[in-house]
């Protein structure tokens, strides 16, 4: 009988794992709207500074803390 994939997986699922990697990815493409031709610099510079701020509201969320007590 197949497992069906409802079940939580200890690695993928572990809210720390899961967090540290979705606030790497936001910090990576903060990097890449630096550089990303199809937005003025006005733009790049809001969508970077969007970015930064997600990846610190998820590790804030991840730590337990609150986002207002985020130093941004």
């Amino acid at each position: 009988m197949r497992s069906s994939d409802n079940q939580l997986d200890i690695f993928r699922d572990d809210p720390a794992i899961s967090a540290a990697r979705e606030a790497n990815a936001c910090r990576q493409a903060a990097a890449t709207a630096l550089v990303d031709p199809h937005w003025s610099r006005v733009e790049q510079q809001a969508r970077h500074a969007h970015y930064l701020r997600e990846a610190a509201r998820i590790e804030a969320k991840a730590s337990g803390r609150e986002c207002h007590e985020v130093d941004l």
